[in-house]
């Protein structure tokens, strides 16, 4: 079986091409975990209950990625979790996925929020109606982020139509309202998730 490669702890792997939530719009604390190891501890005992043997679909390998680095409240709020999934099986191969979050404000709720997310895919996966590969498809993963950033073709103002002294609030506007018509799946929502990430590095 090929390996495959997951990526560090620290810094943060944000999945490629997935837009990230502007920090004014992100939720205040909704879970029960208060602190970064709490919250670890839950994603932990979660992806044990993915790795039993006995699971059709089980998680091989797995790395929970943020900012964090004993720090009580990084930058960057945001969590991705890496991981392989196999069948039941190991030898027949395996795929890399990944699901993130950075829907609240603080990073101990974005990690309950994804040991939340496998819980509730693990219960559907087990009642045979829905599988974690059809439930999470749109989450795989090309391989992690690099030291390469990626960069759209045409420079992010033309891409998002607006002139050159535009804020970045102008820039997000404009993001949304052609992210909103480009629709999902779309090739153009690609090229427009790369502008807007090109924008918040030059501008924030």
């Amino acid at each position: 079986m090929q390996a495959l490669t997951l990526p560090a702890p620290f810094p943060l792997a944000w999945p490629p091409g997935r837009p990230r939530i502007p920090s004014r719009e992100r939720l205040p604390d909704r879970y029960g975990a208060n602190t970064v190891p709490q919250a670890l501890a839950s994603a932990e005992a979660e992806v044990k209950r993915w790795r039993a043997p006995t699971r059709s679909a089980r998680i091989i390998s797995w790395e929970l990625s943020s900012d964090y680095l004993g720090r009580a409240k990084p930058d960057d709020p945001g969590a991705a979790l890496w991981f392989t999934l196999g069948g039941k099986d190991i030898t027949s191969g395996a795929s890399l996925m990944v699901l993130a979050c950075d829907r609240f404000k603080s990073l101990p709720q974005n990690i309950r929020a994804l040991s939340l997310t496998m819980e509730r895919l693990r219960l559907v996966d087990e009642v045979g109606a829905y599988s974690l590969i059809a439930a999470v498809e749109g989450a795989r993963a090309l391989p992690p982020p690099g030291a390469a950033v990626a960069v759209p073709d045409r420079p992010w103002r033309e891409v998002l139509g607006i002139a050159g002294e535009a804020p970045l609030l102008i820039a997000e506007a404009a993001y949304r309202a052609l992210a909103r018509k480009a629709g999902e799946g779309s090739p153009k929502l690609t090229e427009l998730n790369l502008a807007i990430e090109a924008a918040r590095r030059e501008l924030r």
